[in-house]
């Protein structure tokens, strides 16, 4: 587990991976964000369903407040009870995870989400849309055709990032596009990579 900001993670992240084409998903998305403007290892980047943050300060200090109280949540009744609730929000209407995939979930422990929530949450983390137009490497943002927030925040993240970004709505899918549609998440990227 790592007890560390979104920077410090990043660059944790590049340290052990070295160069190369970075894809994040969701967190990963933002935790690549930060590596995207703190790394020279990094030769191109694939968001999906990523944000900058929340730039208007009331709402980043309700999301905070809201991420507390999950913490707690967590923590009280557990990761089998986080996950149920998790997956049932709206935001993963059209995902169906598999078995595999729900085991996976569980070797998540109580205080590693937690510490995520507490260190790298998006309430933490200070919004970086004015640093967009610092990112100088090719950037490919993606957004399920169905996931309304973030199809529209990923569209003004490729247009703020400028010249090296490209936005595309992979169709028919949700948050989790990479994981309800892989075979076209799959060939977007080829096309974008070729």
């Amino acid at each position: 587990m790592l007890d560390d900001d979104l920077f410090g993670v990043a660059r944790a992240v590049v340290a052990s991976a070295g160069d190369g084409t970075y894809v994040g998903y969701s967190m990963g998305a933002r935790i690549l964000l930060h590596a995207a403007l703190d790394s020279p290892r990094m030769s191109g980047l694939v968001l999906i369903g990523g944000t900058p943050g929340i730039e208007d300060d009331r709402e980043r200090a309700d999301r905070r407040e809201s991420d507390a109280v999950l913490a707690r949540r967590i923590a009280t009744d557990g990761v089998e009870t986080f996950l149920e609730w998790w997956l049932s929000q709206p935001l993963f209407d059209g995902f169906k995870p598999t078995s595999d995939d729900i085991a996976e979930r569980r070797l998540n422990t109580a205080d590693g989400l937690i510490s995520s929530l507490r260190h790298c949450g998006v309430g933490q983390q200070t919004p970086l849309w004015d640093q967009l137009p610092n990112i100088e490497i090719p950037v490919l943002v993606l957004a399920g055709s169905r996931d309304t927030k973030f199809d529209a925040i990923g569209r003004r993240m490729a247009e703020t990032i400028g010249d090296t970004a490209r936005f595309v709505s992979v169709p028919d899918s949700g948050h989790a596009a990479h994981l309800e549609r892989p075979d076209a998440v799959a060939s977007i990227v080829r096309d974008w990579l070729s």
